[in-house]
This record gives C-alpha cells, structure tokens and sequence, in this order.
C-alpha cells in the first residue's frame, strides 16, 4: 500500500520518481557491506561483556535516513536470530511519503512492535535517548554534500550514548590528477577560430569568458572504461580528509589540507589537468568478521570497506568481491548514487617544476556541504567562482560541444552553405561583424542557451532572422523538429532522421527495475509508490547522456559489429498531412523488433530502446546524435543526449516454432516529443 493519493502533491510525486531509493537498493555491495556490518556489531552488543554485562541489557538502536526501512529490518532480523528481545530501533525519515512508505514494508515484514518510524529529521529530536547503535546512510557522491557532518555532530552530541556502534564508523576522501582533454573542456572555454567559407577565419570566443576560472562544484561521472575518455593518471591517489562519525574533532564543518604530486613530463604530452575525487567508508572493525561472521554465501568475504575508487584502481581483492557479487546476485558491483567526481582547478598556471618533473601542490577545502580545490592557498572562506556568467548558464556538456573544434567547423561550414554570401568587400565586412558566437539565455523560460546569431539585413527578408544552431536542449532534435516544422528559423539543417534501435545495457535498467525483496525482505510497498509517481511524472521515454553507461549491441542471440537501425521518421519523407498530424500529436509508427531468444530471463533485465537523430546539414555532412563507435560494445557521443526507453517490463513469450519472438510498439511523436506504447 502506498501514501493516500490525495496527499501526494506534485513536488512529492517529483522527489519519489526523481530519488534513489530503488537504485540504491539495487547496489547489492552495499546491502551486504550494511548488512554485514549489522550482523558483526549486533554481534559485539550481545556478547561483549563490557556492553552487555547482565546478558539482558536494553538496547536502544537508531537508523537515521531509513527510506524504506531496509537497514532497520536488517538491525531487527539480526537480534531475532540471536533470541534476543531486549531492544528497539527509532528511525527518522523527514520526508513523509518516505515515511509512510516505511511503516507499510516495516508492518508487511512483521516488525512494527520492534520499529518505530518517526517522519521527522534527526535534528528535531528533543528526546535524549542515548543510542547504543547508530546506522545512517547520509552520503552522496562527494561524501558530505547532504549535510551528514552536520547530522553526525548533533548525533554525538544529543542521541548517542559514550560507546555508541556508528554503521559506517568512519570515511576518507581521495584524489588524483588527470590528465583529460575532454573533461578539461567541460569547463575552460578554449581558444577557438573556425573557417567561414570565403571570408577566412574568424574569432568566435570571448576573452571574458576564456579567463575565466569557471565553477568549483562537483562534476559526477562513472569515470568508468566508458566515459574516461582517453584519461591518464598523472600521479598515485592520495588522501586529503579523514571523518570519524563518532568524535566531533574529525567531523570539522570547515577544514583544508595540501598534498603534493610530482608527475613525470612527457615531452609528446600537453597536460589538461583535472581532479577526479571519490570516498570509501570504513563499516565495522576487521577483527569482528572472523570473530562474529560465519564465512558462508556471499559474507564468505569481509566487506568492513565499501569503496568508490574508480575501476582502474580496482584491487585483486576488490575484483574477487565483484566475483562474489555476481555469482551471487547475476551482476556485476554497480551503483548510481555514488559516482566520482571532477573537479576542475583554476589558476593552472601556477604549476611548477622543471624539464623533468612538474610539481603539483593541490589545496583542498570543504565546508559542511562541499569540497573544493586549487593550486594556491585560498584566505577567502568561499570557493573560487565564475566571474563571466557564462559558466552559470551552460552545462559543462554544452561547454564541451563549443569547445569541440571539428564538431563547430562542421556546424559553421553548412550554415554557410545556406548564407547569401558572395566576395563582395561591402558584404564580407558586414558578415563578418554580425557573425559571432554569443553566450545568452532567456529569463523568461529561465533555460540556458547558445546560439550562433546571423543577422541579415537584405530587402528581400525584411527583418532579421536568426539561424539557431543550438543542439544542447535536453533532445537536441525534438527542438529541431519543432523549429523545422513551424519554420520558426533558418537552420543549417536541411534534414533529420530519427532511428532506434534495441541494446542491452549491462546495469541502466536498475535505475526502473522494481525492487521486489532486497535481502530477503519484502520491499513491494516501495515499487507501488515508486510506480505511481513515476507514472505522474514521467514519460514513456527518459533523456540520458548514455555515453556514460556500457551497452552492447546484440542480434539473434549473437554479438555482431552491425547495428539493426529503425528508421522511425525523416523530414524527406514529410508530407503536408504527417505534419498536421504531429503537430496535433496524433503521428505513429508501429515497428516490431526480434526479442532475444537464449537467456532470456537474464537478458530481458538489461533490454532497451534507444532513439537518436541523424542531423543532414545543408553541405550534405551529417551529424550522428546517437553513437561514436559501433561493435559488440557500443560508445555514444558524449556532446548529446539520447533517448532510452527500457523494455524489461515488456515479457515477450516465446514461439512454438522456436523462432523469435516479436514485440510490437506504437512510436507515437508529436510536438512535445516522443512516446512509446505496446500494442
């Protein structure tokens, strides 16, 4: 059962479809990395003859951020097992839907007398309970970016008992320098001059905006084989902070530290440095596994370590944890609420060093809700900031794309395929003083954007057009129908292809899968709430860069370099009455695809649709929206985002005759985009 519908409000329906919660119960590393840590320090309550003296002792347990009530479940299964009945756990959720929710899964798994949920954050709490055992799941990607030291600190100080047990007990932060053209581009606006046909070679980026040191706010990405993107380390991680929850000395709100790297010069090499950050947390004391944990199933291992390290500095141990994940669960360790970040440094001018070695001394700050980090000691107590406004309204992919110097020239050459420019001296200075590259964005849809803005000033046209080459809206292409099909402007585009096409990603469906029982607890109150807002507020598609996520091409039931393209609709088969129709949303396309045959019960966890667009500029070149390269494992483009909509709620029944079976969907495309619907 879920939260009554009627006190759901939209914002609510926002923050449920829009969370976690699903995903990170998903991440089985640490489920059983929480799980274990339970297990070992319940464990230690019970038998420790300093903690539990008499052998009946009263323990007041805490779980701070329930969500669904999985880790107080886990607290309560844990003495259960042990025949103990001399405990209770308080757990706080603030947000109310959320807390409903919990009360439903806690009374469906039979533990409300040994559970109270309390919909209220930690901080109101005017009871002094003195807890015995703390768990809490307050992190984010950057550690402390959703105030846990904050909450901590008001832990130690008003809810916890001396020797209170803090599941996870403590946390370090980690960096290295990269050495990145393509995330180093996803900040500093470069240099760039682009060849406009025959007027020569023109300037197209502010100086305002080129010196600027951009924002210092967190750049998250998988950083996986994927989306490294010709990445190389500069130098071995080190360690910058160190948080023990449970001692308010570690848990400063404000604090800096310096490390130094040496990093050997390459000759051949031109340096783009940049900063990739992750965290791991310490669960429990190692000891307490052999002396608590019975080596069986997947705790035949120690998981007292849960890292974010990216893949390249994977362990030989960590790679046998990831074996026992997958044989355990089918899957390999993956998660999506804790990625690694890029932070982007300013003033890197100021590395030093000789023909041998450059010295990079990084400052590292944070506050109680972000870290930061510089090459020279900062006196201000705030980060370095954009000062030339550019960098506020544009996402670092749309910095990305203009600082992509093939992809511009690209876009530049077929705009002046379609400009009525001739040798004239009269004319080639009147071009060449309205064409420019302007950063701009409209308040009153407060959306970001860039455009290159050709003005005419010729009788023919009467007024000013503009010819948009913004391809950054959320799907590029969707505005571009709209633009072409209204002939709201002149664009560069004389035509566009929308395709699709069916993949298997290895772990993107997670993110929409039902949860069903996590740990052998039943979470389906959860996926009902989960369910109804997504289908308040989502759509039938989801806009992602995919460039992100490993996905591989596969066609009956083999992998093969080809890719099976659907054409689902192009502007050269457009007719008078196809716009009508779309315009007034009524257009599909009815398309059949061959559902996998062998394995199918695991495949069908990792199918999806994905669409993309071809973009024919007026020179006849055309950009690819979808893909970089093909082959058993595809690489999207990282400039653009693609569609995605994901088939493992789509059971296909297999054939008599044991052919594939077919899957038949209506594409319905309209106006205000893409839809997709079974038939």
């Amino acid at each position: 059962m879920c939260p009554p519908e009627d006190t759901m409000t939209i914002d609510d329906h926002q923050d449920i479809a829009r969370s976690s919660y699903a995903d990170m119960l998903h991440d089985d590393e640490r489920n059983v990395a929480y799980y274990q840590a339970i297990m070992a320090s319940v464990h230690h309550l019970v038998h420790s003859s300093e903690l539990n003296p008499t052998g009946d002792r009263f323990f007041n347990c805490c779980d701070i951020g329930t969500g669904s009530g999985l880790l107080s479940m886990m607290i309560v299964k844990t003495f259960r097992d042990l025949n103990y009945k001399h405990f209770h756990v308080t757990s706080f959720e603030a947000f109310k839907p959320m807390a409903e929710c919990a009360k439903r899964i806690v009374a469906l798994n039979n533990m409300s007398s040994d559970i109270t949920v309390i919909p209220t954050r930690s901080e109101e709490y005017t009871e002094n309970p003195q807890f015995d055992l703390l768990v809490a799941e307050l992190l984010d990607t950057e550690l402390i970016g959703e105030g846990c030291l904050i909450t901590y600190r008001h832990a130690v100080e008003n809810l916890c008992s001396p020797n209170c047990i803090f599941i996870p007990e403590s946390a370090h932060i980690y960096i290295q320098p990269l050495n990145s053209k393509y995330h180093y581009s996803r900040q500093r606006i470069q240099d760039q001059k682009l060849c406009w046909g025959l007027l020569g070679t023109i300037e197209v980026v502010d100086e305002e905006a080129k010196s600027c040191c951009g924002l210092s706010e967190i750049d998250d990405l998988h950083l996986n084989d994927n989306c490294r993107l010709a990445s190389d380390e500069l130098a071995e991680p080190k360690k910058v902070f160190d948080f023990k929850f449970s001692d308010l000395t570690s848990l400063k709100l404000r604090d800096s530290a310096e490390v130094k790297f040496e990093i050997k010069n390459d000759q051949n090499q031109q340096y783009h440095p940049v900063i990739v950050m992750w965290w791991d947390i310490v669960m429990y004391p190692k000891a307490w596994y052999a002396k608590y944990i019975k080596p069986e199933g997947v705790h035949s291992l120690p998981f007292d370590v849960l890292s974010c390290a990216p893949e390249w500095l994977w362990t030989p141990k960590y790679q046998e944890r990831n074996e026992l994940i997958r044989a355990h669960y089918n899957r390999d360790i993956w998660r999506e609420h804790w990625l690694r970040g890029i932070y982007h440094l300013p003033n890197i001018k100021l590395l030093t060093g000789d023909e041998n070695t450059t010295i990079m001394n990084v400052y590292a700050y944070h506050d109680s809700h972000s870290l930061w980090f510089d090459l020279k000691p900062c006196e201000s107590k705030l980060p370095p900031s954009c000062s030339c406004t550019v960098h506020r309204f544009m996402s670092r992919s749309e910095i990305a794309f203009i600082n992509d110097t093939d992809m511009m020239s690209k876009l530049t050459l077929g705009l002046f395929k379609i400009t009525p420019v001739t040798r004239s001296d009269a004319v080639k200075k009147q071009v060449c003083e309205k064409v420019k590259l302007i950063f701009n964005y409209a308040p009153e849809y407060l959306e970001p954007k860039w455009k290159i803005e050709f003005h005419y000033s010729y009788n023919y046209l009467h007024h000013k057009k503009v010819i948009d080459l913004s391809l950054q809206d959320d799907v590029c292409w969707l505005g571009l129908m709209r633009r072409l099909l209204k002939r709201l402007s002149i664009e560069p585009f004389v035509n566009f292809t929308i395709k699709c096409s069916q993949v298997f990603f290895d772990d993107l469906n997670r993110i929409r899968m039902n949860v069903g029982t996590c740990e052998g607890f039943n979470l389906e109150p959860l996926d009902e709430l989960i369910s109804r807002s997504s289908g308040v507020i989502d759509s039938s598609v989801e806009s992602r860069h995919l460039y992100e996520y490993r996905c591989k091409n596969r066609i009956k039931d083999s992998y093969d370099n080809r890719m099976k393209e659907i054409t689902i609709f192009s502007t050269n088969d457009t007719t008078v009455a196809m716009e009508g129709l779309i315009e007034a949303g009524d257009w599909t396309k009815r398309i059949k695809i061959e559902a996998p045959t062998s394995d199918y019960k695991y495949l069908r966890n990792h199918w999806a649709l994905i669409f993309w667009a071809d973009l024919e500029l007026a020179n006849g070149r055309v950009i690819d929206t979808g893909f970089w390269s093909l082959g058993g494992s595809l690489r999207f483009s990282p400039h653009f985002k693609q569609l995605v909509h994901f088939l493992h709620d789509h059971p296909v029944l297999a054939n008599d005759d044991g052919s594939c079976p077919v899957l038949e969907l209506d594409i319905g495309l309209s106006l205000e985009g893409l839809t997709v619907k079974r038939v």
